[in-house]
């Protein structure tokens, strides 16, 4: 497992989360359609001097209740997945299974909460702690 977070970029340290606005745009908007009901999806993105940039969302089939949110990962190898975002419908405080699952995936996860807008959404790194980010039009090659 460390070969291959080494491999797709992981191991990398970042002092700077900065999120396209795109992305916190389609989050809102899963999480208004969703609601009552969780919803989950994997963050694209990279790290490049030292900033962890989240460029766009994959979207892959979940099965959500009021309580929680799941998938099963069917991910390719090679697809640049640096974290998760979900939606909690009360607060965006990580539970205890998402403190479990932070800890053993991904580098940052994201969780948003109602009323669903950019206010409501928090980064944590994989300890659990919050992580400040900043919002912007990040460019993307083609």
């Amino acid at each position: 497992m460390n070969f291959l977070r080494k491999f797709l970029n992981l191991d990398r340290s970042f002092n700077e989360v900065i999120i396209d606005v795109k992305v916190i745009s389609t989050i809102i908007e899963f999480a208004k359609t969703s609601y009552p009901k969780e919803f989950i999806s994997f963050l694209q993105g990279t790290i490049k001097k030292e900033k962890l940039l989240v460029t766009s969302l994959t979207y892959q089939h979940f099965y959500s209740s009021e309580k929680s949110a799941f998938t099963q990962t069917t991910l390719p190898l090679i697809s640049n997945i640096i974290g998760t975002i979900h939606s909690h419908p009360m607060q965006s405080k990580p539970s205890k299974t998402d403190l479990r699952f932070f800890n053993k995936n991904y580098v940052i996860h994201m969780i948003i909460s109602y009323p669903f807008n950019i206010n409501a959404i928090k980064v944590y790194n994989k300890y659990g702690e919050e992580v400040k980010f900043r919002v912007k039009f990040i460019k993307t090659k083609n």
